[in-house]
């Protein structure tokens, strides 16, 4: 993996790593940089392996990464670096940056001692390159988390990557689908192993810390004993996802604008980080929303805010499978989710959430809703809590593809 910074498949693989019965496996786990929100996660299991000495130079600024690698002699890596710079330079989309920079980048990786029972790479692109490329295994496996179709990547190379693994994992009916729409020559490896939750544990954290929580409520409620939505009362909404283009943070945002200039009385949490903070924090003080729309930050446990919310919301434009919207199910929040691609896997409309189109407009009708409607938020509740969750049922797909 890249890292266990704070993304919903870093998060899936830390569920992972602690359903793992290590009675019968040992797990090593590399990471290109060892670092990110999760590693406090970790299992004391796990052998985290030494990180790669030349990744981060790579990566860092070229007069820096440059002067570091002649200071070690390694005038091939210089070379690549420099490779690296014009790919990046050449390409505007960063898929096909990330797919035409491996083979200079994969130079930084010595190949794993050792041979291992199965290696997996658990994201698109680099991780499952590295898997191919560095380690020797009686089978592989790539993970895939998103949609590929939104993918602007050159299909010859995934596809000469796909032909070496044994497996392509995807979390979700839809992506399958459209992996083997993408690449058929493939289609008999697609299986799908959906993101494992452990519910316990989520409830367990979403018991914590729920004092910081509502020290920030009572600011803006202004000490009010807030127990349901009432007109006196400020409505919580919650959404956790990196402020990405993908994520829709700009729609919550416009969404968010529509429903204070309509008189209702919100307070709108995001928690996660990304490359939209600063065009956000903008837009928040030209709207005058600073009170109302919250960019809370990453946090390791946002299971409070969530549990605290009257109504979580997806923005999204795409996903690969929300882990965010299968939380919010499990603490059993009403949900208002995007309609991108692979929602139809997670909610059924007025069922378990409701769907609203891809706009501000959409998310405000939906969000409007379920404000002014009390029986369709408790009908929806009382849905989910009917609903299981079971992870150990997606584990044993994965030790059936181990032990083949």
């Amino acid at each position: 993996m890249n890292n266990l910074g704070c993304g919903g498949a870093e998060k899936s693989l830390v569920t992972l790593l602690n359903c793992i019965d290590y009675s019968s496996y040992e797990v090593d786990l590399f990471l290109f940089e060892p670092e990110g929100v999760f590693m406090e996660l970790l299992p004391p299991e796990v052998n985290l392996l030494p990180a790669p000495k030349y990744w981060k130079i790579l990566n860092s600024s070229l007069a820096g990464s440059m002067k570091s690698l002649a200071r070690d002699g390694r005038l091939d890596l210089m070379f690549c670096r420099g490779a690296q710079a014009i790919i990046c330079r050449k390409f505007d989309s960063p898929e096909r940056a990330e797919q035409y920079m491996w083979k200079f980048i994969k130079h930084a990786f010595s190949v794993l001692n050792g041979r291992y029972d199965a290696a997996i790479g658990y994201l698109e692109k680099n991780p499952v390159y590295f898997v191919v490329d560095r380690v020797k295994a009686a089978r592989k496996i790539g993970w895939i988390h998103t949609n590929y179709s939104r993918l602007n990547i050159n299909r010859n190379i995934e596809d000469r990557f796909f032909s070496k693994l044994d497996y392509i994992v995807t979390v979700s009916g839809e992506c399958a689908r459209i992996l083997m729409n993408m690449f058929p020559g493939h289609e008999s490896k697609v299986k799908i192993i959906e993101n494992i939750i452990d519910p316990d544990l989520i409830r367990r954290m979403a018991d914590m810390g729920g004092e910081a929580v509502e020290v920030e409520e009572e600011k803006e409620a202004k000490g009010a004993n807030r127990t349901s939505i009432t007109p006196g009362n400020p409505v919580r909404l919650v959404t956790v996802a990196r402020l990405a283009e993908p994520k829709g943070i700009d729609l919550a945002l416009e969404a968010c604008r529509l429903l204070v200039r309509d008189g209702y009385k919100i307070i709108w949490r995001v928690i996660g980080d990304g490359p939209q903070r600063v065009q956000l924090e903008s837009r928040i003080r030209e709207y005058h929303l600073e009170y109302r729309f919250l960019l809370e930050g990453v946090k390791s446990n946002p299971y409070p805010y969530m549990k605290d919310a009257d109504i979580y919301v997806q923005p999204s434009r795409y996903e690969g499978k929300s882990i965010a919207v299968e939380e919010a199910k499990l603490l059993c929040r009403p949900i208002v989710a995007t309609a991108y691609g692979t929602v139809r896997d997670q909610i059924k409309d007025g069922i378990n959430g409701l769907v609203a189109d891809i706009s501000p407009e959409g998310l405000y009708k939906s969000i409007k809703l379920l404000i002014d409607n009390k029986d369709l938020r408790s009908r929806l509740v009382n849905n989910l809590k009917k609903e299981s969750v079971c992870g150990s049922r997606e584990i044993i797909k994965l030790y059936r593809m181990i032990e083949g």
